[in-house]
């Protein structure tokens, strides 16, 4: 494609659907993703080339949409359009994009609405974030990227995400599952293996060196032959229901039925997605303790964010779908039974095998990582560099337009060196991270006793001193002309300060719950949405607390 003769039109889908009843959930998509896709892109030496388009729905039009965007850019999708009678349910509905199960009348019905949102915005490129058939259909000219974070988003590892061109990364439509017989055959050279290597041991020496799991973890190793780690998605999402084989739509059964196929000498792990609570309460994790001996969940687990890193340090293998922990066996050398649609990297997709396939020979997937972190996987040093990002997109629009959507489709990003020293600079070394969701029951513990805890006041008075002291010496690295090392301290404070405010303000709410001052605590969540932290941790938290409260009634 000739630079000098194209305008490259971008549509950002921003998925307009209101899922669980949580209005601004998709705010990062639009305020993290969009954004900074944009502001890298008018920075390039052809940004006078690139017209954007974003759609969203009614709530992140009120609180974001008219304020940060030209309202020209904007189209508002509404749920009364997106949802007429004959349509179906919301969920059901994202399951059917996923599946491609929909009906005649539900694409139609969709291709129509679309077409005439953007009559006159015909994209080149559209960047979504969850299954569009209806788009690709609409506008089969243009090139539908999917992008989202990949299988490294949390601390210790670099925030890497991906563009596909053919469906979400753990989705069936997916690159990686179209071209998979291609990549496993992917070649590792001795100097590469090694880069690999290095950067793999040293992931896992900091996550092993921090963990704060391995005095509850390895006692329980001697109680079992093996321990496994089942990473749960949530309930009546699309990434749940959509990709599970195992044809079931409540995530309580699911467990029930991977315990009941699990033999008694193999611990079960269990965790739940970062962002929310316990779901099930301590009663129903009590009678799973009972019922199945070899099922194991601890309390500590609420207490971090991210467990299920941790964990796979101490487990042989991993039982899931649709998560990024299951890439990351690749990481811990873990066997992987694939329960979903990430068959290119599983050791099987049967239950029954797990015995037989926990005493096979490792099988070595290496050069498949190797793949990843150096094509598909896209860190944010050249995702927000503006030529290589708007190289890129043109080069991909470029393929696309000629049928080539094939292997080759990504090209190494960067040399494997350079990939791999960045890599190696964006492992972040300060965890655990707490989880900002405090659990009611811990919470009003801690709410109990904190007031006559002596200790824990002169703690917090201890920090509030090392804050100064760090202040005065960041004062005197600028005074002595380094500035740079000044920035970098000052921006570390600046991150952790932002983080505990957070903390903090999510945690007065959850007292107000506590009280019953539902009002002001809704008004305390939602100062933290608009200021962009932890947006959904916000709203799902509100929503998780309410109905605990709502048991303890």
């Amino acid at each position: 494609m000739s630079i000098e003769d194209f305008t490259l039109k971008i549509l950002f889908y921003i998925e307009p659907r209101i899922d669980i009843g949580m209005p601004y959930l998709r705010a990062f998509w639009l305020n993290g993703f969009a954004t900074g896709i944009i502001n890298t892109l008018i920075k390039s030496s052809i940004a006078h080339k690139f017209e954007y388009c974003i759609a969203i729905n009614e709530p992140l039009a009120e609180k974001y949409g008219k304020s940060n965007f030209n309202d020209n850019s904007i189209r508002i999708i509404t749920q009364k359009e997106l949802f007429p009678s004959f349509i179906g349910d919301a969920v059901d509905l994202s399951i059917a994009w996923y599946r491609e199960t929909y009906t005649d009348e539900q694409i139609s019905y969709y291709v129509s609405l679309m077409t005439g949102h953007f009559s006159d915005f015909n994209p080149d490129i559209i960047i979504t974030f969850t299954p569009v058939p209806y788009l690709r259909k609409a506008f089969p000219h243009a090139l539908i990227l999917h992008h989202e974070v990949s299988f490294f988003s949390k601390s210790p590892y670099p925030w890497v995400p991906y563009f596909d061109p053919s469906g979400m990364y753990f989705g069936k439509s997916s690159f990686l599952n179209k071209f998979q017989n291609d990549i496993k055959k992917f070649p590792l050279t001795v100097t590469q293996q090694a880069l690999l290597n290095i950067f793999k041991k040293e992931c896992q020496t900091v996550i092993r060196e921090r963990s704060p799991f391995a005095k509850i973890l390895i006692p329980l190793k001697e109680n079992f032959d093996h321990l496994i780690l089942l990473p749960l998605v949530g309930d009546r999402h699309y990434g749940f229901e959509g990709p599970c084989k195992l044809n079931m739509k409540n995530e309580y059964q699911y467990i029930v039925h991977i315990l009941e196929q699990i033999p008694r000498n193999i611990g079960v792990v269990v965790t739940y997605p970062p962002q929310l609570l316990n779901p099930y309460g301590n009663e129903t994790i009590a009678f799973l303790e009972k019922q199945y001996p070899h099922f194991i969940y601890h309390d500590e687990f609420e207490k971090y964010c991210s467990v299920s890193q941790y964990l796979l340090a101490y487990v042989d293998m991993v039982v899931g779908l649709g998560t990024s922990i299951c890439f990351q066996t690749l990481m811990w050398d873990n066997k992987f039974i694939d329960l979903g649609d990430m068959s290119i990297i599983a050791d099987s997709f049967d239950l029954g095998a797990i015995e037989e396939v926990l005493k096979r020979e490792h099988q070595n997937k290496d050069n498949i990582l190797y793949w990843l972190l150096t094509r598909y996987a896209i860190q944010k040093h050249y995702l927000y560099d503006p030529e290589w990002l708007s190289r890129f997109l043109v080069s991909s629009l470029d393929k696309f337009r000629k049928g080539r959507i094939t292997l080759d489709f990504y090209e190494p990003i960067d040399s494997d060196e350079n990939i791999f020293e960045n890599l190696m600079k964006g492992i972040d070394k300060n965890i655990p991270c707490m989880n900002p969701i405090t659990s009611y029951n811990r919470l009003k513990s801690f709410h109990q006793t904190f007031g006559n805890s002596i200790d824990a006041k002169y703690a917090g008075l201890q920090e509030a001193r090392h804050f100064e002291d760090l202040i005065a010496i960041g004062v005197d690295m600028a005074d002595g002309g380094r500035r740079d090392a000044a920035h970098v301290l000052f921006s570390r404070m600046l991150d952790r300060i932002n983080g505990v405010k957070r903390t903090l303000m999510n945690n007065i709410a959850v007292l107000h719950i506590q009280e019953e001052r539902l009002e002001i605590a809704e008004e305390i969540l939602t100062q933290l949405m608009r200021e962009d932290c932890g947006i959904s941790d916000a709203q799902e938290n509100l929503q998780k607390l309410r109905i605990m409260k709502n048991r303890d009634k």
